[in-house]
């Protein structure tokens, strides 16, 4: 493996966000919506009983929704229905980088955090002639290192 390809895979591994949350809760509620379709539809051809409700039963519920349901009802659930699937779409295509800038230079990647840090706030009082203990200076705020 050449030295610069896994330098820049580091970084950018470093600089972007994963999208392993969003991909795993969208994968399990799949499984668990499509483990639910397939029991009800086993259940069905076996004239069991349901667990929460058969397949033509639930066929029927969808047939007549449109009639049964007010237009402000059937335009929420689907407003409801586009947003979830923009988020999605967003989650997939936004870039999701964090706060931090590749360096250039040097043997090894390193990285320049860009984010504002608020100012520490002493864990203990004041000593008697002013100087915090374990901090730079009271009031410092935490300002973006450099290379």
């Amino acid at each position: 493996m050449k030295e610069p390809a896994a330098r820049g895979r580091l970084v950018r591994r470093e600089t972007h966000s994963s999208r392993a949350a969003a991909s795993v809760v969208t994968g399990i509620a799949l499984v668990l919506i499509l483990a639910w379709a397939g029991t009800e539809a086993v259940l069905s051809m076996a004239r069991a009983h349901p667990l929460l409700v058969s397949p033509p039963a639930a066929l029927g519920w969808l047939t007549g929704l449109p009639t049964a349901t007010l237009p402000a009802g059937m335009i929420a659930g689907g407003g409801a229905l586009a947003l979830a699937g923009l988020v999605l779409v967003l989650l997939a295509l936004l870039p999701g980088t964090r706060g931090a800038t590749p360096c250039p230079a040097g043997p090894a990647p390193s990285l320049s955090m860009t984010t504002w840090l608020p100012p520490p706030s002493p864990v203990r009082p004041a000593m008697p002639h002013g100087s915090f203990p374990n901090r730079s200076r009271p009031g410092s705020a935490g300002a973006a290192s450099s290379c």
